[in-house]
């Protein structure tokens, strides 16, 4: 089937607007809840870390803070988008538009907050005793790889959410998981060398590391793992895209229920 770009790429910014404005209706911080969560978990988790336990980690302040915003993106980005084509029950079952819009509109959403968390981060950063080096402008590359493993996850999640509702605590407890067990908050030098390897088997952390290596420390990772971090960024993107579609026609007489 045929559909208009321009019709629904118009539809996709008017849903994406949508969906910004109902977020923050009747909240008096409005957009300010943006940097206020990420922001309050970085104060939660440095006061713990860094003063309670009184680690040393170098600049660890750049450090956390770079890893709270990028875990929430992906956060933010799987939990909404898992619920997102429910939530639009009624205008599933009423026109008739390349469903991914939805998934991708939350997205967009979680990628505006992600821009407003990285100003913040921007002052952190001009702030902190860290240099600035060349190989921050591999950043991008990072955060492309993160949005690709953010929507194949999400298209994979709301796929299935239509038909097994469990699915959202069943994620919501793995997201808790995967938090620790993905170095956001532990440096890596703080976890046993032997169980290194299981945790670079995760793209996440690969991500997070790379662009804290980028950012922080100067360094760029080897081209054989940006090459694969990129391909198994794309195969999770692709292969939930497909499973996506491959249900897609089951939307309207599963949101029904």
């Amino acid at each position: 089937m045929r559909y208009d770009k321009q019709k629904y790429i118009t539809l996709l910014k008017e849903m994406t607007l949508a969906d910004f404005k109902t977020k923050h209706i009747n909240a008096y911080l409005g957009v300010l809840w943006n940097l206020l969560d990420p922001l309050l978990l970085f104060g939660a988790m440095y006061l713990v870390f860094s003063v309670f336990l009184d680690w040393r980690t170098p600049d660890y302040t750049v450090y956390l803070l770079l890893g709270i915003i990028l875990w929430t993106f992906f956060s933010d980005v799987t939990a909404k988008g898992m619920v997102s084509i429910h939530g639009k029950a009624g205008l599933i079952t009423k026109v008739n538009f390349p469903k991914e819009i939805i998934v991708f509109s939350s997205g967009i959403n979680a990628l505006i907050t992600l821009i407003i968390s990285f100003l913040v981060f921007i002052v952190m950063f001009i702030f902190s005793p860290v240099s600035f080096h060349g190989t921050i402008f591999l950043l991008p590359v990072f955060i492309a790889q993160l949005i690709l493993v953010a929507l194949g996850t999400s298209f994979f999640l709301s796929a299935f959410f239509l038909r097994f509702r469990d699915l959202s605590f069943i994620w919501s407890f793995l997201l808790k998981i995967g938090f620790w067990v993905t170095p956001v908050v532990i440096p890596l030098t703080k976890i046993p060398e032997k169980y290194h390897k299981f945790l670079l088997l995760n793209p996440l952390t690969n991500i997070i590391k790379g662009a804290r290596d980028a950012v922080i420390y100067n360094t760029s990772p080897s081209i054989f793992n940006m090459v694969w971090v990129t391909l198994a960024a794309l195969a999770i993107f692709l292969a939930g895209y497909f499973i996506f579609k491959r249900m897609e026609k089951y939307f309207a007489d599963y949101v029904v229920f």
